[in-house]
């Protein structure tokens, strides 16, 4: 690869003469402010650093794809002109591309990411979000965000806050959709047209440990509540360094989290001024998230979940190496007061899923919630803690601690219709009748109280 050796050494020699002194900036940090004149110099030394690699890196993709980029970009433009032309958009307006990738091996992919240099224009942070909208709507963009987060950034804390950055980024973007689950799983529908992997490539079959997304939506639910993420600043993008997307050149490159590299668009459309699209308030539920998310569910309603179910998309759960909620001792005192405990009856035949949306409507915004449904109501205590008599005439509980990331619903599976296991009521779960909030978290390697 002599072209692509070529670069490199064009690159560091670049770098390291010269009157100016090019500074990459320290992760989590914005770029140091200077005066305007010196803004220019670098400004412009930037653009000719990218200039080069760009114009280099199309030669050495050429000579890897054998025409794969012109065949990958005209889809990507028949797919963005569709959008060009709509009432009220700019024709300057960068669109978002496929994700396509170039056919390169890992290695010689991260070999290309790594001689794009990094900008080294000032990095402006974002402005907080401030998540609106109604109660069911906020609920789904917690567990649109959670998903991202889990999915693209793992169980690592600094990379799920860095993916939920970008997103809401996007949401903010003119080019992108309005809504956190808008942006999520945009072109989910095809294989080539998502924004996010896990969307459409079948990852959505495994689903997170009970602590584990408990504590995503946790994380999702603070950056939404205006905690910002100031190491990526304002990037719209991002991709793992052992791969190489059609559109990663063209971009900005302003920051890395561990393997994961982040880029915003070049010029006004990667500005602060850029970031002014509304959030449209109104999320709509998403099917490939019945499974892991009882807001989703809830709206769609049972019917809809089982056909999904029945083309491929029942969970399979995955262990994180950490403590499962269900596995934690329950607190040994009963609570002060039943304030958010509610109990309802749940006779009812088939699957039980109307129960789930009783109890999201009965608990409205109460931040702490509970409730107990009983097959048949008469003669009960309606009291915490329970007898053991009562824990078996229990047939639906759904608990929710917004401080903790909980909101899980299980059905006692002897008398509801699940398509889940993980769904049922089973006895390594009846602690949760009596639970009350008090999780011990010091008790939990690795938690994040948040």
């Amino acid at each position: 690869m002599p072209i692509f050796v070529a670069l490199q050494y064009f690159l560091i020699v670049s770098h390291s003469c010269g009157d100016l002194e090019e500074r990459r900036p320290e992760f989590g940090q914005s770029s140091i402010l200077v005066d305007r004149s010196s803004m220019t110099r670098f400004a412009i030394q930037d653009r000719i650093y990218q200039a080069a690699a760009a114009l280099t890196l199309l030669v050495v993709l050429a000579s890897f794809t054998g025409g794969t980029i012109g065949q990958q970009r005209n889809i990507a433009s028949r797919l963005a002109a569709a959008h060009l032309g709509a009432p009220g958009v700019p024709s300057d307006l960068p669109l978002p591309e496929p994700l396509l990738f170039n056919k390169i091996d890992p290695q010689s992919a991260r070999e290309i990411n790594a001689a794009i240099p990094f900008s080294t224009s000032p990095m402006p942070v974002a402005r907080p979000f401030a998540l609106a909208g109604d109660t069911a709507s906020r609920e789904k963009a917690v567990d649109c965000l959670a998903a991202a987060m889990w999915y693209e950034g793992g169980n690592d804390d600094h990379g799920q806050r860095a993916v939920a950055q970008v997103v809401l980024n996007r949401v903010r973007h003119p080019a992108f959709p309005a809504t956190v689950c808008g942006v999520v799983f945009q072109g989910s529908e095809r294989t080539t047209g998502c924004q996010f992997t896990f969307t459409c490539d079948g990852a959505l079959r495994r689903t997170p440990s009970e602590f584990a997304w408990a504590e995503t939506r946790a994380r999702a639910r603070s950056a939404l509540g205006g905690l910002v993420d100031a190491s990526v600043g304002l990037a719209t993008h991002y991709h793992t360094d052992w791969v190489h997307p059609i559109w990663s050149a063209k971009l900005e490159k302003i920051a890395q989290v561990d393997t994961h590299l982040f880029f915003r668009w070049s010029g006004k459309w990667g500005q602060p001024a850029a970031m002014r699209q509304g959030y449209a308030g109104h999320e709509q539920p998403i099917t490939k998230l019945a499974s892991l998310s009882l807001s989703h569910r809830a709206e769609l309603g049972e019917d809809a979940v089982m056909i999904a179910d029945a083309t491929g998309l029942v969970p399979v759960a995955v262990a994180d190496g950490k403590t499962t909620l269900a596995s934690l001792e329950a607190p040994a005192m009963p609570p002060p007061s039943l304030e958010g405990v509610h109990f309802i009856n749940a006779h009812e035949e088939g699957n039980g899923g109307s129960l789930a949306m009783q109890a999201l409507n009965v608990c409205g915004d109460q931040k702490f919630c509970k409730v107990v449904g009983w097959l048949e109501s008469s003669g009960r205590a309606n009291a915490l803690p329970m007898s053991s008599a009562d824990r078996e005439a229990v047939a639906f509980l759904y608990v929710r601690d917004r401080r903790t990331g909980v909101d899980r619903a299980f059905w006692n599976c002897s008398h509801f219709e699940r398509t889940s296991s993980s769904q049922c009521l089973g006895a390594d779960r009846a602690r949760w009748i009596d639970f009350n909030g008090n999780f011990q978290s010091d008790r939990r390697s690795g938690t994040q109280n948040t």
